[in-house]
């Protein structure tokens, strides 16, 4: 059973990102207290797929330091994403099939922009300033846009909760952070 919203925002130079409560094993839903949207330096981050990928999103990976002449991008995708993917390696989360090396999922938020991280390592960004990742993904994006007469983090907020109706696997409360 796959569980989890997390949604992304860019609004007005500043990162919004907001992820619900569930857990799951399969058979049901229980609220977990451990927020999945957290702060690591620089960056602002929710993690769908399970609570080992976040915990070691959090308490494992080591931001590496960004060459001042280096793009946002270019920092994320050429620096922190091998940093990601070494330390999913380094603590055995990765998976491989057919050749193809895989994690979990994540919204990033930094420097004003919102990213999607695929569970393949790719990173995107989107031109409605809106990313989401885990079930309902849709229904949130399309929330998003529904909403946009909303302020970013009541978007967000209304955004989850339409979710938690549209779909199983999303259970409030609901955490939004800014960055």
């Amino acid at each position: 059973m796959i569980v989890t919203c997390i949604i992304g925002l860019e609004h007005e130079g500043k990162v919004y990102v907001g992820g619900d409560s569930a857990t799951g094993n399969g058979w049901g839903l229980r609220v977990a207290t451990t927020p999945k949207v957290f702060r690591l330096g620089e960056l602002l981050v929710g993690f769908t797929d399970t609570w080992r990928f976040g915990q070691l999103l959090q308490y494992s990976l080591v931001v590496p330091q960004r060459d001042g002449e280096d793009s946002d991008e270019r920092y994320l995708i050429a620096t922190l994403i091998p940093a990601i993917r070494s330390t999913m390696k380094d603590h055995g989360y990765v998976t491989t099939e057919d050749s193809r090396e895989s994690a979990g999922g994540a919204i990033i938020g930094y420097r004003g922009r919102v990213y999607e991280l695929s569970p393949n390592f790719g990173l995107t960004t989107f031109a409605d300033k809106v990313a989401a990742v885990g079930v309902g993904w849709m229904f949130a994006e399309g929330a998003m846009l529904a909403l946009e007469q909303l302020a970013p983090k009541e978007r967000i907020l209304k955004a989850l909760e339409i979710v938690g109706r549209c779909s199983d696997g999303v259970l409030p409360p609901f955490t939004v952070m800014e960055l």
